[in-house]
């Protein structure tokens, strides 16, 4: 099921032909729950559409059942993406009204690296507004969002059912200097290194620099605490792909 998950994600992305997928003994099934659990379902599926195009056969005898399973759980992760998203820029808009800026962490930012964004399965849209925190809290309570800002590090905006989590720190500065430090070191980066819009949003892309960083740093803390899945090593391989030319490697190592 490993090896046959990771060859559908190689033709997914277009690093790998359909034909070096072996699909002869495969429980598909168990192909389906490991890529659920892995977090890259709707992105195993895309390889298994190739798979379906080159093999006219294959997709004959594929399970039928299991396909429309599997089609309606990629419908499912498109739908969640683009109704957060919606939702999100909608909150974005109201912040940009009262010029706050909304720099976007993680899910949404790192999607744009992936051939299809909306089969990068997301969750909570986390947000960072400089030195517009509290700001971003009250407008949201004027929205009739629920926010619950008892967290020291973010608080959690439920608008609408979309959940929002407004950071007052990129990073957990509690654990101790060092992400003091690396909390620091991305809000300089984050204010005076270029950025971009997200798509047609207010919603701003950090620099290649912030995410290379954040991304290392995100990574390592869910290691530690529940282990590293496929999506995350695919965030950063995507984001290599694209942005491997524009870091100062020397400046990321030190």
């Amino acid at each position: 099921c490993v090896i046959t998950l990771l060859g559908l994600l190689r033709v997914a992305i277009a690093t790998a032909g359909a034909e070096s997928v072996n699909t002869e003994g495969v429980s598909w099934q168990g192909v389906y729950a490991l890529a659920r659990k892995q977090g890259v379902l709707a992105l195993a599926f895309d390889g298994l559409v190739r798979l379906f195009e080159a093999d006219k056969e294959f997709a004959k005898a594929f399970p039928q059942s299991l396909k429309l399973q599997w089609i309606n759980a990629t419908l499912s992760i498109e739908q969640r993406y683009d109704y957060s998203k919606a939702v999100c820029a909608e909150v974005v808009d109201r912040w940009a009204e009262q010029n706050i800026k909304t720099l976007c962490l993680k899910g949404l930012a790192f999607s744009t690296y992936y051939p299809q964004p909306n089969h990068r399965e997301c969750g909570d849209f986390d947000c960072y507004l400089y030195d517009d925190y509290d700001k971003g809290n009250a407008i949201a309570k004027q929205l009739g969002a629920k926010v619950d800002d008892e967290w020291y590090k973010h608080s959690e905006i439920i608008y609408r059912k979309a959940m929002i989590e407004n950071h007052r720190f990129i990073v957990a500065v509690r654990n101790g200097k060092k992400t003091k430090q690396l909390h620091n070191l991305l809000d300089n980066i984050a204010r005076n290194e270029e950025r971009k819009a997200i798509f047609d949003t207010q919603i701003e892309m950090p620099s290649p620099m912030f995410n290379a960083l954040f991304m290392s740093h995100h990574s390592l803390t869910h290691f530690l605490s529940e282990g590293v899945r496929l999506r995350h090593i695919l965030d950063w391989a995507l984001f290599l792909r694209s942005e491997q030319g524009n870091l100062d490697w020397n400046r990321f190592y030190a």
